[in-house]
């Protein structure tokens, strides 16, 4: 099993340039498949339930670090009452953003890694990112520069074990939780909420597909939304709601707090 480990010197090129191929493909074809997964899914329920509590009004301001099609951010707006120009994102791939800019309306779209923001943000999602670079503490350092005193940052990622198909995704490490917690509160954060979940169905989901991954990638991944797919796509998203109460599997939750002092 592949474990935390510390930022190489050097994202490669390749690597780098293989990100963007990957993502360039994935946006470009379309973002029906991914919305529509029911892992995608529950990963952006757990997302939007982990803001229950916080005090967002009209003036609260939402960043979502590589938010590819926004999907999260248009959930949050109608969940919360957020409007649209008080929401923002960043994201590496042009065509990801391109496509943002035709769902939402606000001038805080950017594409890149770093974009330099001129407000601070009261929440900043972080979904399944940090697991495709192996400078992810430069992200989390991001995240805790931008949050406004009391933010919160609500971060995703795969937790270990890494599997042959993670790599095909542009995955370049997975994480164990005690020592990604760690990092965070090195950074400075407070951590609220930080747990596993998945087990049993994602775990027989991700086995599966490390067996049949070249099938699955064409009848699945690659494949249009039809019928079929899309009623199996339901079926799973309504089982997988049994994740809500195990606290373990390969997804990793946090909810990460900036101090009201710092």
């Amino acid at each position: 099993a592949m474990r935390i480990r510390d930022p190489q010197p050097q994202m490669t090129v390749e690597h780098e340039r293989r990100n963007q191929t990957i993502f360039k493909a994935l946006w470009e074809k379309g973002s029906a498949t991914y919305e529509s997964h029911p892992t995608s899914r529950h990963r952006r329920r757990f997302a939007l339930k982990s803001l229950a509590g916080e005090s967002l009004s009209g003036e609260s301001f939402v960043f979502d670090y590589g938010c590819g099609s926004v999907v999260l951010l248009e959930h949050a707006a109608v969940r919360y009452g957020l409007p649209e120009h008080r929401l923002g994102g960043c994201d590496i791939t042009e065509s990801a953003i391109q496509l943002a800019r035709t769902r939402l309306n606000t001038d805080y779209l950017y594409v890149g890694k770093f974009p330099e923001l001129e407000i601070p943000c009261n929440v900043i999602f972080c979904t399944e990112v940090i697991e495709h670079t192996p400078d992810y503490r430069a992200i989390l350092e991001w995240t805790y520069a931008h949050l406004a005193p009391g933010g919160l940052l609500v971060l995703t990622t795969p937790g270990t074990p890494m599997d042959p198909p993670d790599v095909e995704y542009g995955h370049v490490q997975h994480f164990d939780l005690p020592p990604l917690v760690t990092d965070l509160e090195k950074i400075g954060f407070a951590i609220e909420t930080a747990r596993r979940w998945g087990f049993p169905f994602f775990t027989v989901q991700k086995f599966i597909t490390k067996l049949f991954y070249q099938q699955i990638r064409k009848h699945v991944i690659e494949s249009d939304m039809g019928i079929l797919k899309r009623t199996v796509f339901e079926l799973l998203y309504r089982v997988y709601f049994v994740h809500d109460f195990i606290p373990a599997g390969p997804q990793i939750l946090i909810r990460a707090r900036k101090p009201e002092q710092a």
